[in-house]
């Protein structure tokens, strides 16, 4: 015992000589936890449960709710909680040109889908455009000259060539000029527009140049002259239009349709006999303007029954006698929901008029 007490003493002594007073011996190693600031501090000492207790999650904090502390009922009372499933469709706010422009973009839009295609809405102007007035603003006729024009972009033709045709005072020399070259354009479409553009403002004089087109590889165009040709009176039109009248010839019902109703503004024994026989066509568009034209040149309705026709034809003495005016088809329809809208355009409504070259006989 003495042995082992003297020994603890002397280590004291040197351990006091050769260290500072107060200060610790090298070898010993402080055990106390360092002082740490602050709630996640304290939580990173603590165990996993008060870890999560101090983040907010975990059984920890189910405990501390039964324990007594504040209940998620009390947490909650003073927030406006947002009605459920509006985080589904939450987006982030844009920026207000972003806004401006996709708003201009969806009006557009819409407004194209309903049908509002009657005006030329260039949506590269979207970005630029200080108001919804501004995108629609109408194209100048400078502008649409320039458009139709353009010799090396074909939509740009067609574009121009067709605000043009719909132009009241596109029936000028120059503007006529430039239909009969959009006519013989290379574009199947803009020859289309050229020849529509010619039946609004054209004269007799143009017959011929529509009858060309009569001939065109593209059936659109062919139905857009034959259409036109309803619009304008030359005789000259009478062989050509009972040629697309036949089926035999002529493959597309549309065709044959307009051209038949073309037959019906001229008097003549030919063109009955081919409106007779253009009741048995296989297409019901075809008997239907064929029947047309026939009630239009005799006045008289024997159905769609070829026969009785050709009885009747054999003992009238003038088969024209009771005959009607000829006036070539118009259209109406009502107000679309946009068009009740101050300044928007109204529907392009027209209606049926007498073509031009034909003057109406009134038998007393």
């Amino acid at each position: 015992m003495g042995r082992t007490r003297r020994g603890e003493e002397k280590r004291t002594e040197v351990a006091s000589r050769g260290s500072p007073a107060g200060a610790p011996h090298p070898d010993h190693r402080d055990t106390r936890r360092p002082a740490v600031d602050g709630r996640a501090g304290q939580a990173r000492q603590g165990r996993p449960d008060r870890r999560r207790a101090a983040a907010g999650r975990g059984p920890a904090r189910v405990t501390a709710l039964r324990r007594g502390g504040p209940t998620r009922r009390t947490r909650t009372r003073g927030l406006a909680m947002p009605p459920p499933g509006s985080l589904l469709f939450y987006t982030r706010p844009m920026e207000p040109r972003v806004c401006h422009l996709v708003g201009l973009l969806v009006a557009a839009s819409l407004l194209w889908a309903t049908g509002c295609g009657n005006l030329d809405i260039d949506l590269s102007k979207a970005r630029g455009a200080k108001s919804l007035s501004a995108l629609f603003k109408p194209t100048s006729p400078e502008d649409a000259v320039e458009m139709a024009l353009d010799e090396y972009d074909a939509d740009r033709r067609y574009r121009g060539t067709a605000l043009l045709a719909n132009a009241p005072y596109a029936g000028e020399e120059p503007y006529l000029k430039l239909f009969e070259d959009a006519a013989k354009d290379e574009d199947a479409g803009v020859r289309q527009v050229g020849v529509r553009a010619l039946g609004i403002h054209g004269a007799p004089e143009h017959v011929p140049l529509l009858v060309e087109r009569l001939e065109d590889e593209q059936w659109l165009v062919r139905m857009e002259a034959a259409r036109a040709l309803q619009r304008l009176h030359n005789e000259a039109a009478v062989a050509p239009l009972m040629e697309h009248l036949d089926p035999e010839k002529e493959d597309q019902p549309a065709v044959r349709a307009e051209a038949a109703l073309a037959l019906g503004q001229y008097r003549q024994q030919r063109v009955v006999q081919a409106l007779v026989a253009a009741l048995n066509d296989p297409s019901l568009a075809v008997n239907h303007n064929a029947l047309r034209s026939l009630e239009t040149l005799t006045g008289q309705n024997f159905g769609f029954e070829p026969a009785e026709w050709l009885a009747w034809l054999d003992t009238a003495d003038d088969p024209f006698a009771a005959g009607r005016v000829y006036t070539y088809p118009g259209f109406r329809r009502g107000k679309l929901w946009y068009e009740y809208i101050p300044f928007m355009p109204q529907p392009p409504n027209e209606a049926e008029s007498i073509p031009v070259g034909l003057t109406p006989r009134f038998d007393s």
